[in-house]
């Protein structure tokens, strides 16, 4: 957004991943992984160009042949060129976060043709953004409370077709260095989605 006016942005995204496994015991696997992520902006708002570093540890416990529960935890920094810019106008949306995420997966004994599973998920995530750009109202001193509640069903029907329903709930909280912003960023968001698979 610039003097009033907005500005299209496109960016390119670029991921990179490695994992190293391990078998903890008969039911427990862990991993950890390093992720790399670049974003590329167009020209017009090129500051925003990121380069985000990320390390993730994973537990998957196999506790019977009804249920599975997983636990992921994650650390992210990611640094953008505005940063390095001394124009107190040009943004920098660089940012620290971390998140934890507890799911259970429950596979039901009945209807065992159709294996119904139900899945509960809750993730929180932390942003705190790290410009020195007090300027910048929207990011100066901010942080993010993110939440996300997921519950759904998993069916295999006839001729290979697996059926997926999932409601989601999110929401964002805001601890801003300048209160006026809280209201225009905080939200609450409610939504069913349903997907059909089938396999060949």
């Amino acid at each position: 957004f610039y003097e009033g006016s907005y500005i299209e942005a496109n960016f390119s995204k670029h991921f990179l991943k490695a994992e190293v496994g391990l078998n903890l015991m008969p039911s427990l696997k862990g991993d950890v992984s390093y992720r790399f992520q670049s974003k590329t902006f167009n020209e017009e708002v090129k500051e925003r160009d990121l380069a985000v570093n990320g390390v993730r540890l994973d537990a998957i416990w196999n506790a019977s042949k009804k249920f599975k529960f997983w636990a992921y935890y994650g650390l992210e920094r990611a640094n953008a060129r505005g940063a390095d810019d001394p124009d107190p106008d040009v943004k920098d949306v660089s940012y620290d976060a971390w998140d934890i995420t507890l799911g259970s997966r429950h596979y039901s004994p009945y209807l065992r043709k159709l294996s119904p599973q139900l899945v509960v998920s809750l993730q929180y995530r932390e942003i705190r953004f790290q410009t020195t750009k007090y300027g910048d109202i929207y990011r100066f001193g901010r942080r993010d409370s993110n939440y996300e509640f997921r519950i759904g069903t998993a069916w295999q029907l006839p001729y290979m077709i697996g059926l997926d329903i999932d409601y989601k709930l999110q929401a964002k909280r805001l601890d801003p260095y300048y209160p006026s912003v809280k209201s225009l960023l905080e939200y609450d968001s409610n939504s069913i989605s349903f997907e059909l698979k089938r396999r060949f």
